[in-house]
Parts: structure tokens; sequence; C-alpha cells
């Protein structure tokens, strides 16, 4: 009896591991048939490129597993031949070339084939430009170049922008250059982008004087300057629509009319702006002190232009109601804090709906904050402005039309955490009310900027 009972075990002891072997068997397998092999391989490539597609490769084979384009090659035969067939994978590129750039030639070499015929987006810090195959390789490519964002030295610029090297498809161009490189006598015949890059319509230049340049300045439309010179050369950029000025240069010595203009972007621009008429002006950026906000003021004043879209960029203790009553038919506000925790108590006031106050901005509808503190003054505005306040919907009342609030935006540090934003007593009354009244409101963490 014993020993048929000992035959037995054995003989199930040998089926178990069978139905073990034979479980892990069908284990190993379930990832052929599960539905990500299924799809077809033109939804993998737009599910690729709406993932990827803006993430820059940095070309390091040290690093070059970290990755997310190159780890898709190494997934699945049918992956990798879905990712190195979409082009648009490996345009977009950073590179450095202080360090090991000869050991990275392949891999560049294997990215620009991959790239194919596609646009080139690329972030360069160049520092030895003479002689370098890396970047000889790159410029055999310039005609592909999109959107390029170059740092170097000014001695190498001219070398990136030879004669022979054409830039036929390069529309937004970034140069920072090292101050200390540039030199006294600079001039702008060195460099000739007029031939290469017809059509260029985003320019910005750090720290580099304009007279560097022979650029197709008519036929910009984007104009960023971050230095204390070059404001001069507005008179070329008849058709831009967007001008960011930051520095502390001087007026324009004659008076300059820009009828295309409809953003500008005003850093702690001094007195650049004096000299401007802009009449097609809808969007402003404004930072800097009380002399910037009677800038802003005045230039509104000469231009009778309309503005719908302000942001107020504060770095010191002024307020912005100086600005709002020239704006009543703005409809988006951006209010960003530095130094003070909250708007200012005026600025507050004026913009609260009541029947006593000098309300300001009458077409108001999405309203942007980016405070450190959210106090009772804010909640107070801000219900002012929606349905709740009878008084603001009341008909037939002796009021100018009022927009009652559409959009609140909160973007500030204290959203690092949005739980415990909305978690706040106050916060969560006024997310009700703004519920109950068809208010949209959107958490933005506080790394957006303009």
């Amino acid at each position: 009896m014993n020993e048929s009972i000992a035959v037995l075990q054995r003989r199930l002891d040998a089926l178990r591991l069978l139905r073990s072997e034979r479980m892990q068997y069908v284990e190993a397998h379930k990832a052929i048939v599960s539905p990500i092999r299924r799809l077809p391989p033109e939804i993998l490539r737009l599910i690729y490129k709406n993932i990827l597609q803006y993430i820059p490769i940095t070309i390091d084979p040290a690093h070059l597993r970290l990755s997310p384009q190159w780890a898709l090659t190494h997934v699945s035969s049918f992956w990798r031949a879905v990712a190195v067939s979409t082009s648009e994978l490996w345009c977009f590129l950073s590179i450095d070339d202080e360090v090991f750039w000869k050991h990275r030639i392949p891999v560049l070499d294997t990215i620009l084939a991959r790239s194919s015929t596609s646009d080139l987006f690329l972030d360069l810090q160049l520092h030895y430009y003479a002689n370098n195959p890396l970047l000889e390789m790159l410029f055999s490519h310039s005609s592909r170049w999109c959107e390029v964002s170059i740092a170097c030295t000014y001695p190498s610029i001219p070398d990136i922008f030879r004669p022979n090297r054409p830039f036929t498809n390069l529309r937004n161009l970034t140069i920072t250059c090292e101050p200390t490189t540039i030199p006294e006598d600079i001039s702008g015949k060195d460099i000739g982008v007029v031939s290469l890059a017809p059509d260029l319509q985003y320019l910005c230049l750090v720290s580099i004087p304009t007279r560097c340049f022979d650029i197709p300045w008519d036929q910009l439309r984007v104009l960023h300057l971050y230095n204390d010179e070059g404001m001069e050369i507005l008179h070329r950029t008849t058709h831009l629509k967007s001008l960011l000025v930051s520095g502390n240069g001087p007026p324009l010595q004659r008076h300059l009319q820009l009828p295309d203009l409809q953003s500008i972007n005003q850093v702690d621009a001094g007195g650049a702006l004096q000299s401007l008429t802009l009449p097609s002006l809808r969007k402003v950026v404004m930072s800097g002190g009380t002399e910037n906000t009677e800038q802003l003021a005045e230039l509104i004043d000469r231009s009778s232009c309309t503005i719908r879209r302000l942001t107020l960029h504060r770095s010191d203790e002024g307020g912005a109601i100086d600005i709002l009553p020239l704006m009543p038919k703005l409809d988006h506000l951006r209010y960003l804090a530095l130094k003070r925790s909250t708007l200012d108590a005026a600025s507050l006031e004026a913009m609260t709906f009541a029947r006593s106050s000098l309300f300001a901005l009458p077409r108001l509808r999405t309203l942007e904050l980016d405070t450190s503190k959210f106090d009772s003054r804010t909640f107070a505005m801000i219900y002012s402005r929606t349905r709740g306040n009878t008084f603001l919907t009341e008909e037939g009342n002796d009021i100018p039309p009022v927009r009652c609030l559409e959009r609140i935006i909160f973007n500030s540090s204290m959203l690092s955490n949005p739980s415990s934003f909305t978690k706040r007593a106050d916060v969560k009354a006024l997310l009700v009310i703004l519920d109950k009244h068809g208010v949209e409101v959107t958490l933005t963490p506080a790394n957006r900027y303009y």
C-alpha cells in the first residue's frame, strides 16, 4: 500500500512540475498577444510623435540610453523599426561640443540619417568651432536647419555663417554671445545672413549689438533684443508683429511708428519706448518700476491702441492702478507679484465691482494671479466679478455693460502641491462659488513664464 502511494506521489510531483513549466511558458509569451503589439505602425508612430517629438536628444554616448528615442529602439524589433522610420523623433538635438566630441561623431551621423529630410531643431553650445568634424557634419545639413539656438563666442560667428553655407529653411534664430569676446570695433561686414536665410522671421540676440549682423530686418516678424543697444534697428523692421526689449538703452533718435506690431514685452527697457507709436498693439508684458509704468501709459495714449491682454511682472512696490483705467477693453490680465504676496490694495479695490468704487476693466474675462498669498481681499475681488454678485447682473441698473469673469488661473509657487492649496477652507469656498457660477478654474505651477 505504501509503495503504491509513493508511486502515485512521484507521478503527481512530475505532473505538477510539468504544469509549472507550461504556465511559465504561457506567461513568457503573453506579451506576444498584448494589444500594444497589435497596433498598426501608423498609430504607434503617432503616439511616439505626440510624446517625444519635442524632447531633444543629447548627443552623448555615455547617456544615450537615457534618451527616450533611443530606448524605443530596444523594446522589440517592431518598435525599433517604427521608431527608426519616424524621422520627426530624431530632429531635436542638443549638442555641447566641449566634451569628448570625437566619440560622438558616429552617434550624430546615425541620428542625422534617421532624421532623413525633416526640419532640424538645434540647441548648440559651441566652443571649438575651427576644424571641428562634429560641427562640419551639422553644417552639411544647414539647409534643413529650422529653429536654432546657438551659444558661442563672437569670433566663431563668421565661421558659422559662411557665405557658402545655405540656411534656406531657417525661420527661428537665437544667438547668445559671451560679451567679453566681442571686440570694440565691429561691423556687419563679417556676417551675411540676407542671402543665407531668406525665410528668417524670428530673431533673438542676447548680449550682441545689432551692428554685428547684416540681417534681413524687414522680413522679421518677431525680434527679441537683450542688450543696451539696437533700438535704432527698429527703423528697418517695418513688418514686426512682436517685440521684446530688455536693457537700459537710450530712446530712438527720431520718432517711429510700427503699424503691424501687436505684442510688446518691456523688461526694464529704460527709455527705449519713448519714441514709439504702436497703433495695432494688443498684448503687453511689462516688468520694472514706476518709470516703465509711466512709459507704458504714455505709449497707450500716444498710440490710441486697444490693449486686450496684459501681463504685469511687478518687481517693485508700485501698483497697477495707474494703467488699468487706460485699458477698458482688456479681457485677459496676468499679474505676477515678485516682492509682494498679492495684488496691491489700490489695484484690488479698482478691480472689485461695487457701486461705490471707481471700477476698472469692465470687459475682463480671464484673470491670472501669480501670488504666494490668497487673502480675503483677493477672494472679495474675484467673487464680485462673478454672477454671484447680483448687482453685476441686475437689469436696468445705471452702469455700463460689465462682463463676468469666465476663467481664473492660479499660477504660483504655492501650487507646487496643488492639493494643499485646494484643501484650504477659503479656497474651497471660492472654488464652490466659481463652479456654481460657471467660472473655469485652472491651477498652473509657478515655473510658467510670460
